[in-house]
């Protein structure tokens, strides 16, 4: 089961519908998996680090409902159009 909810994860963090996303996701979800299992030698509030993965869940369906690379991609397509409407001489500047 604990296999099944990493894929789930790394799969909704880095993003739906898009090859790279669950790659992206993956490389999140591993450093955090390697870095909250070192920081259990410090507190032992980190030896739960499944409840750590839920809350980054529940914020990324909050805050990145397109997952990282979604999110990016958003921002860099609105970049785009702003820049597209824009008169030209400002295109030149900015």
């Amino acid at each position: 089961m604990n296999t099944t909810l990493d894929a789930l994860l790394m799969t909704i963090v880095g993003g739906v519908g898009t090859l790279i996303g669950p790659i992206i996701g993956a490389g999140f979800i591993e450093f955090a998996h390697q870095w909250l299992t070192s920081l259990a030698d410090v507190h032992p509030i980190f030896e739960r680090w499944i409840i750590f993965f839920g809350t980054v869940y529940i914020l990324v369906v909050i805050f990145f409902p397109q997952g990282i690379v979604g999110f990016f991609r958003q921002k860099f397509i609105f970049r785009r159009k702003m820049k597209k409407h824009l008169p030209q001489d400002e295109k030149i500047a900015g």
